[in-house]
């Protein structure tokens, strides 16, 4: 989840800094207002999409699950120190702060509905003639407009018609609306201010684009949008007639586009399709091929060999071919043979039940993963990123550690070894692995109780 934040804020500032770089100043307002829109939904969507890439040249590897029932303990309820969960601090905040501002926009939607007035058409269009001195402004399919621009005759002026209605027309609400919905899912993103802005005065540009091609006056025009400064309405989802930014829409209505402005949007296709590799999910064939193999606990009545990785079809000739001996250092426990296999996923051997209880003497019964404890090794496997690692580093060890409460819920996952991006992503394997999952808790007396699991993990890079 935070990876896909990351590259969305990156992706969606990216591309509002190539807009204000090479279309801000450009009077192509109705490319820019698609341009703006698709930005924004782009940003959100590719980090979603996965690419597979062919595989790369690395060293095969192997990974190593390893049972080390002597570090495996109990933790009395009464002993464990209380920590505070940042993460579920973090995500408070944040729900707090998306409450907010929900409740602001809707409160902001409500103000606008709720203002006073009597529904007429004019010229065919919808309009609320309002009881307040109000500026003119449209929202959705609706032209609202204060008293005190409305002549003795019932007319409006024309300019100020046929501005908002260009809001209208073209839906200009459904823009605000999206950038205001977006703010509020991920309020954290800076760049979503700059859209919003962005958008808001492409609006106006494309509004007073249409009124200046009716053959008005340009400088009467302008006079008249001078007068509307003083009497700005702060509403929020509403296009206003007198938006507050005078000076842009003043050059926009006498400018020409340059003449390298057809050049500046071809070159924004490319940008999209280097951006989309650059923040679409990666995944590489190679990654496919990170085998799991499991050394057990030596227990006098449990015979040495390898657990399973996944179910396969392949003879045991073929298995056999694939064993390959670690160094003697790799676990410096005495009576512990150290094993490991390169295998691919689909490789599977068969295997012996999990240890026996009386190993193990601080419980009765060990805590459980549902569906057992070869689905938990199965899933840390096939979660694990191999791609984070360069490849070259041989021999990785890390011992994997977290905290089964007596209601079954994972916390203070934990990762300790001398690598720390094989840590960490040994760390986010087992929380995204034990996310919504719940064990059966480990027992003592009769009792559920608190149980520090810990599983030493080793990965191998060879020729």
């Amino acid at each position: 989840m935070e990876t896909y934040l990351i590259k969305a804020v990156m992706c969606s500032s990216v591309l509002i800094a190539l807009y204000y770089l090479f279309l801000e100043k450009e009077k192509s307002f109705l490319f820019n207002r698609f341009y703006l829109i698709f930005a924004l939904l782009f940003s959100y969507v590719i980090p979603l999409i996965s690419l597979k890439l062919p595989a790369k040249e690395t060293p095969k590897s192997g990974m190593v699950f390893q049972e080390s029932v002597s570090d495996m303990m109990v933790i009395p309820a009464q002993t464990v120190e209380s920590t505070m969960d940042w993460s579920l601090v973090l995500i408070s905040i944040y729900a707090c702060v998306v409450f907010l501002l929900l409740l602001k926009s809707i409160y902001s939607i409500y103000k606008i509905l709720s203002l006073k007035g009597n529904l007429v058409r004019v010229h065919g269009q919808k309009t609320k003639g309002l009881v307040e001195e109000i500026s003119p402004f449209s929202f959705m399919g609706t032209l609202y407009i204060g008293k005190n621009y409305i002549s003795a005759e019932n007319r409006i002026d024309e300019r100020i018609f046929l501005h908002e209605r260009v809001h209208i027309t073209q839906k200009h609400s459904l823009d605000l609306i999206l950038i205001e919905i977006l703010k509020i899912i991920s309020w954290f993103n800076p760049a979503l201010y700059f859209y919003k802005k962005a958008i808001v005065t492409n609006h106006e540009f494309l509004a007073d684009e249409h009124v200046v091609s009716n053959n008005f006056d340009v400088p009467s025009y302008q006079k008249l949008i001078l007068k509307e400064i003083s009497t700005h309405n702060n509403l929020q989802f509403s296009n206003q007639f007198n938006y507050n930014n005078t000076k842009k829409r003043f050059i926009m209505m006498t400018k020409s586009n340059s003449k390298f402005s057809q050049l500046k949007k071809v070159l924004v296709v490319p940008a999209m399709f280097a951006l989309a590799f650059l923040f679409v999910q990666k995944t590489y064939a190679s990654e496919s091929n990170i085998a799991e193999v499991v050394k057990k606990p030596a227990i006098s009545n449990l015979n040495e060999e390898i657990l399973p990785v996944i179910n396969s079809k392949i003879n045991d000739d073929k298995i056999e071919n694939n064993l390959n001996i670690l160094k003697n250092d790799t676990i410096k426990k005495p009576n512990v043979e150290k094993k490991a296999v390169e295998v691919n996923k689909e490789v599977s051997y068969k295997m012996p039940s999990s240890p026996s209880k009386s190993a193990l003497t601080e419980v009765d019964e060990l805590p459980e993963f549902p569906g057992g404890f070869n689905a938990f090794r199965g899933l840390v496997a096939s979660s694990f990123n191999g791609a984070v690692l360069k490849g070259d580093e041989k021999l990785l060890k890390t011992t994997l550690s977290f905290v089964i409460d007596v209601d079954g819920k994972v916390s203070d996952v934990t990762s300790e070894g001398e690598n720390e991006i094989f840590n960490k992503e040994a760390t986010r394997t087992a929380k995204a692995v034990n996310e919504n999952q719940t064990w059966k808790p480990a027992m003592k007396d009769g009792k559920p109780v608190k149980y520090k699991f810990q599983m030493p993990l080793v990965m191998a890079f060879g020729s």
